[in-house]
């Protein structure tokens, strides 16, 4: 176990090692505190060799540390660690039975020491951040609003707001118009777009609109149609119909057939229709139309 800690507020940091600890393995570990707390003016421990290598000397003149090492024989010199390495042995000890790994159980006793008042009546987080952290025993106390809470100023909506709300499509934004339905806190509305589609947003997300529903009404009710805009629609939709079914199946007139002659009128005899003519070739007499797909185009009618 490595202990670190803060003479002024007694708040400390402990780290787990498997392994023996050296010079290099050491440095790191106080590197990792001191991303986190900042660099000490001072730093006292006892005469292990690991402290006063050259190696670690180095690293505490470039840091700016200075070193102070206790009497030989005298770990009561150094009594603020001791007294930690105690507590968290006793500690540790009593916790025997649980079936959590070391690292989770040293944890947990780190947690609660920095949550517990000491002699001045002041816990080691009171002391070191300025404020006690929360713990579960918090749950129980009532909710306090802080100062921070009373100084936020900020554009206040209500539900039923008209507004527009910024929308993200495609990696495009747009805006679209909507509704205020509920409000979290005082930064964050939920939204029901005209659409039905239901969204979150915060404030800055959010502009009142006078744009009034055209589609549909708030209750979602469709809006009613009058007799002329039907007859109007029906008629577009018959005439649109027309024009396409024209376009579809466009077609020849064919000739009408004509009266049968009365008995008593003389019938008219064409020779090529009833057999064929001396020197002609005989023809088809049924009338002829151009193919279906050739409706478009111009054909070149060739006589022969």
């Amino acid at each position: 176990l490595f202990v670190l800690v803060d003479a002024k507020s007694k708040w400390p940091e402990i780290r787990i090692s498997k392994a023996p600890p050296t010079s290099e393995s050491t440095i790191h570990i106080l590197e990792d505190i001191f991303s986190f707390h900042g660099l000490p003016r001072v730093i006292v421990s006892d005469n292990a060799t690991i402290f006063k290598s050259e190696v670690f000397n180095q690293f505490c003149l470039k840091k700016g540390i200075q070193q102070k090492f206790i009497a030989p024989g005298h770990p009561a010199t150094n009594g603020l660690a001791e007294r930690h390495i105690q507590t968290l042995k006793h500690k540790l000890l009593a916790m025997h039975s649980s079936k959590k790994p070391l690292a989770e159980r040293t944890r947990e006793i780190v947690y609660r020491y920095r949550a517990t008042p000491l002699a001045n009546n002041k816990t080691p987080s009171e002391l070191y951040l300025g404020r006690n952290i929360r713990t579960q025993l918090d749950q129980l106390l009532p909710y306090q609003t802080s100062k921070t809470d009373l100084k936020i100023r900020s554009r206040q909506l209500s539900v039923g707001d008209r507004v527009q709300v910024r929308w993200y499509c495609n990696g495009k934004e747009n805006w679209k118009l909507g509704v205020i339905t509920k409000k979290f806190g005082k930064l964050h509305y939920e939204v029901r777009l005209d659409s039905g589609y239901t969204l979150k947003r915060h404030i800055n997300q959010l502009r009142l609109s006078e744009v009034k529903q055209q589609s549909q009404q708030t209750t979602g009710e469709p809006k009613p149609v009058t007799v002329d805009q039907s007859k109007s629609q029906a008629e577009c939709r018959r005439q649109e119909e027309e024009i396409t079914f024209n376009r579809r199946y466009r077609t020849v007139p064919i000739p009408q057939p004509q009266p049968l002659p009365r008995q008593d009128e003389p019938v008219t005899v064409i020779p090529h229709l009833h057999g064929p003519a001396a020197g002609t070739p005989r023809r088809s007499a049924r009338p002829r139309r151009p193919p279906y797909y050739l409706q478009d185009y111009v054909v070149n009618k060739q006589v022969g």
